[in-house]
């Protein structure tokens, strides 16, 4: 028997079929929307033209909306890399290249927020998002006075506004690099 008590998981995959989101083949419109700008070009590809596939990392202690984040945006062209402890997420950090990092705010050890503004100090230049089910004013203040967030986006997201989200994040590192003569 189901808990009426218990709230329901923004992006479990059923709620995201449930609510019309790419969860499923048949249903990919809304996520093409997002689908106007071009993937960057690799740089060390010979002329060859080939795409970067960007580095995106979630972060967020509940396995369930890592899931639906992957669901909703397996077709746009960018890898996604997920950890479920801030701890885990700066392993992949010292490991990889990433790209931009989205991170839920209320997490057991680490907030968001905290963990946003180690990985500000260890990688300034990667655009940070908050993604969370418990936003207030303070938390968004705090996020991007200390954690020099890029968005802050609450949950249940449209997929489509995290997709632009990602897009603009994506686009603002490249203008960022780009002056840097990087």
């Amino acid at each position: 028997m189901k808990d009426p008590s218990a709230k329901p998981v923004p992006w479990s995959p059923a709620r995201l079929q449930a609510l019309g989101t790419p969860a499923s083949d048949g249903a990919g419109a809304r996520a093409d929307k997002c689908r106007d700008a071009a993937a960057p070009r690799s740089q060390g590809d010979g002329g060859m033209g080939l795409i970067a596939m960007p580095r995106v990392l979630f972060v967020d202690d509940e396995p369930a909306v890592l899931e639906g984040i992957r669901l909703v945006l397996r077709k746009e062209p960018i890898r996604i890399l997920t950890a479920e402890t801030p701890e885990a997420a700066l392993r992949i950090i010292e490991e990889e290249h990433i790209d931009v990092i989205v991170s839920d705010e209320c997490m057991p050890g680490m907030s968001g927020s905290d963990f946003l503004m180690v990985v500000r100090s260890l990688v300034p230049n990667t655009p940070r998002i908050v993604l969370t089910g418990h936003g207030t004013m303070n938390m968004a203040v705090r996020a991007i006075n200390e954690g020099e967030v890029f968005r802050f986006l609450t949950k249940p997201c449209d997929p489509v506004l995290l997709c632009f989200a990602i897009r603009d994040a994506l686009h603002h590192r490249r203008l960022a690099e780009s002056k840097a003569g990087t």
